[in-house]
């Protein structure tokens, strides 16, 4: 009975004295009806504006690669460029057949395909990509930003159209029984040389001698290419590989063509390199003529390389003491029935509410509502990921995005913290610095992003109501639902 008058005390206390709350129970539990009595409602405007992302992200070697074409007239054009290294498995190398008698057939090479993002309908423009040979040795034991450009060769594919839709297609023949690859046929001289040319005692003799001789593949679209998909490739899956095809020709009689495959190497002094350069442009495009406009009506957040968006909230401000239920970013799609590419390049997936810290010029977390556990974040309850909405006035359903901002509010109220700009962007192989919950958020740890629970690279973009839009409904705001004391 003591225990119990005890816990009663206890929650009195907590009820009249809004600074002794706890960061970690407000808004867990229910939210009460607004009755105007006892809760209230109220909405406080938002200022944002449109700012190209100077963060550049990783692609790291288990990472999907993309290769593509993107041309977006309200996004702008975006091209997608992987680099790879397939190479044997053993050294000192050799085929099955005597070097005098082999002869080469050709050489494909053949990358997992993984999926798309963009137009995949039947009107889709088919783009034409390239391979062109390395001539510069990237680091096996390194991971490159998406802003690599090492230096290329000469080209050595034949001209490649690449179906998107045809890419899940069956590959059936007397060495493949496969799906999800992308095939392109390589020319006829590398063919001879890989296979013909080189021996055991030269570029196959070790590892180092054949990266001297041969230090790679761009796969790209030409500087002509069509299109508007991004294709996502794997380079550690087996079905990834160079595949050199050959024959034995001994006084004349030929034999059956055999096969041999070179791989991604993951063995330790022997990985293959790996990188993915990814490049947007935006010039002539709506978004290049929406940079830095203050107070925008319409912003644009585009997936990791991209941009994010600045938000302030003045009227945290000037709110008074009180309870806070909830409070909740809302942000909304701008003009979905107007966008004729909204059905192909979809929204990001997901997108982080964060804080820029001027100190360490990096991300943290909104505080005390974003968390970070052992068992990883509470994006969950915390908000970000994309859901659809029906408004009034609009054909089709409208992408949105929430963000509980409760307890953040509750400390700028209640303990006078501090009012901070925010930002939304969309992430992939990001990270920012975790500063625990009041009481102690001086603590601070590393905490990663990673594309499994938030974006694929250059996956994703959408254009939001800003703070000053027109259109109430899709209008960027916060919405607070509180108690006075």
């Amino acid at each position: 009975m003591r225990i119990l008058s005890l816990l009663v005390l206890a929650i009195i206390s907590i009820s009249i004295s809004c600074t002794k709350i706890s960061s970690t129970d407000i808004g867990n539990g229910l939210i009460p009806a607004v009755d105007n009595v006892n809760t209230f409602d109220t909405l406080l405007e938002v200022s944002a504006n449109t700012v190209n992302n100077d963060f550049v992200p990783t692609v790291y070697k288990g990472d999907d690669h993309v290769i593509g074409v993107l041309n977006d007239p309200i996004f702008g054009s975006t091209r997608a460029t992987t680099f790879l290294e397939l190479k044997p498995t053993i050294y000192p190398y050799t085929f099955a057949i005597n070097p005098i008698n082999r002869k080469a057939d050709s050489a494909v090479l053949i990358l997992n395909f993984r999926g798309l993002y963009g137009d995949t309908t039947m009107t889709a423009p088919q783009q034409n990509w390239e391979v062109v040979e390395l001539s510069e040795e990237l680091k096996g034991d390194s991971s490159y930003k998406t802003s690599v450009n090492p230096l290329v060769g000469d080209v050595i594919s034949e001209a490649t159209n690449i179906n998107v839709r045809t890419l899940k297609d069956s590959v059936k023949n007397r060495f493949e029984k496969s799906v999800n690859q992308v095939r392109i046929k390589l020319k006829f001289s590398f063919a001879q040389r890989l296979i013909e040319a080189y021996g055991p005692t030269n570029a196959y003799l070790k590892d180092s001698a054949f990266r001297a001789n041969f230090k790679g593949f761009a796969v790209r679209p030409t500087s002509n290419s069509n299109g508007n998909t991004l294709v996502r490739v794997n380079l550690l899956d087996p079905d990834t590989k160079l595949g050199l095809y050959f024959h034995k020709d001994s006084s004349g009689v030929k034999s059956d063509t055999s096969v041999n495959f070179f791989r991604f190497s993951i063995f330790t002094g022997e990985t293959s390199s790996s990188a993915n350069r990814i490049v947007r442009n935006y010039i002539g495009s709506e978004l290049g003529n929406a940079y830095n406009t203050p107070n925008s009506p319409k912003v644009y957040v585009l997936t990791s390389p991209g941009t994010y968006v600045n938000v302030t909230i003045p009227g945290l401000n000037n709110l008074s003491n009180r309870i806070i239920h909830r409070a909740e970013l809302l942000t909304f799609q701008d003009d979905a029935d107007n966008d004729p590419l909204a059905d192909k390049l979809l929204p990001p997936r997901y997108l982080l509410l964060a804080r820029y810290d001027s100190a360490f010029k990096g991300l943290t977390n909104v505080p005390n509502d974003y968390e970070v556990t052992q068992s990883g974040s509470n994006i969950q309850s915390f908000g970000g990921y994309l859901f659809y909405q029906n408004l009034a006035g609009f054909t089709k359903q409208v992408a949105a995005y929430s963000f509980n901002i409760s307890r953040y509010v509750q400390g700028i109220v209640s303990r006078k913290e501090a009012v901070y700009p925010l930002r939304i962007l969309a992430p992939s192989n990001d990270s920012l610095k975790y500063r625990l919950p009041y009481p102690n958020s001086a603590i601070a740890i590393t905490s990663f992003i990673a594309p499994s629970n938030s974006n694929r690279m250059a996956e994703g973009r959408v254009r939001l109501g800003g703070g000053s839009n027109t259109n109430s409904r899709i209008r960027m705001r916060v919405r607070i639902i509180f108690s006075r004391l």
